[in-house]
């Protein structure tokens, strides 16, 4: 992360409890499970709804502070590293942008959102941290880029990382 990067989540950024962060994302999750009657597909998208409907709060607020928005589609690799780490105080473990396939992986191999959390092997498909690519989503749409973002790993499920791919649909 550069100077800019630090100084912004150093000075500008609110900060919060790990621990309440978490508490709050595991209830979230928990609810969602409860209402689907356990149904993992169902759950999965309504984490990464709720993660797009906080968008514009989240976009609005990292907007004002950050002054800048990216100009293209590849530009958002950086935009939305500097943004992850503006409110999570987390950097991604690699970003990638692949030109031929229009994608940005992202990957995070410390999540900050299931950073000790194991699932059992009856939610080994729930998609535990896709808050994340739902904000993406959301940023993406309010940009006016078409693009979708999805999990497509989590430690939390026994993967080795917690990866993102934001596909560009132009």
């Amino acid at each position: 992360m550069g100077v800019k990067g630090w100084l912004g989540y150093k000075l500008k950024t609110k900060k919060t409890s790990l621990e309440l962060y978490q508490a709050t994302i595991a209830g979230i999750v928990d609810t969602f499970l409860a209402k689907n009657e356990g149904d993992i597909e169902k759950t999965n998208v309504d984490i990464k709804d709720l993660g797009e409907r906080m968008t514009a709060t989240l976009l609005m607020g990292y907007a004002e502070k950050m002054k800048e928005h990216a100009p293209s589609f590849e530009k958002f690799k950086d935009t939305l590293s500097l943004a992850y780490k503006f409110y999570s105080g987390n950097s991604f473990t690699d970003a990638i942008y692949d030109p031929q396939r229009k994608i940005i992986r992202f990957e995070d191999d410390n999540c900050f959102m299931c950073r000790g959390i194991t699932l059992s092997d009856d939610l080994k498909d729930l998609k535990y941290c896709s808050i994340v690519p739902g904000i993406f989503t959301g940023v993406m749409k309010l940009r006016g880029f078409p693009a979708d973002c999805n999990q497509i790993e989590c430690k939390a499920a026994g993967g080795n990382t917690c990866a993102y791919e934001l596909v560009s649909f132009e």
